[in-house]
């Protein structure tokens, strides 16, 4: 994944220590994402997203429904291959991951109420989640 960034003013930079709280809690947000992939992978001895296989991507990846029909809207209107199909998804969960969303007692019990048993995980992807992911997306003709 690449994400463009606007050029950093050099005087923000020399005058710059304030901003390593900023650095500090990207850093937790990181660890805290990293956690919960190897949480959730750790039973497909997987270790983060971008590890999982097709099969995987298809049943651990949760999208709301609004989520999914933008996501086959933009592939339809892109022609995407389903190897970026995938990719896009995996961005989204770790986008997801990264938000700090699945908390503690998120589980849902078989009648559908929350609890503390391990289940069916109430964190699905959201509408914002891929289109966040489709904006990292660099069409190939539109570079040229």
């Amino acid at each position: 994944m690449q994400v463009w960034i606007d050029p950093t003013n050099i005087e923000d930079i020399m005058s710059g220590i304030p901003n390593r709280g900023e650095a500090r809690e990207v850093l937790e947000k990181i660890k805290m994402a990293r956690q919960r992939q190897r949480k959730r992978l750790k039973k497909y001895g997987k270790k983060i997203n971008s590890e999982m296989s097709t099969a995987e991507t298809k049943e651990i990846c949760k999208m709301t429904s609004e989520a999914s029909t933008h996501l086959e809207r933009y592939g339809k209107l892109k022609g995407i291959s389903p190897r970026s199909f995938m990719k896009i998804i995996k961005i989204a969960q770790t986008i997801r991951d990264l938000k700090n969303i699945d908390l503690e007692g998120c589980y849902r019990s078989e009648e559908g109420r929350a609890g503390s048993k391990e289940g069916d995980f109430e964190n699905k992807i959201e509408l914002e989640d891929i289109s966040e992911a489709l904006s990292y997306r660099v069409s190939i003709k539109e570079n040229i």
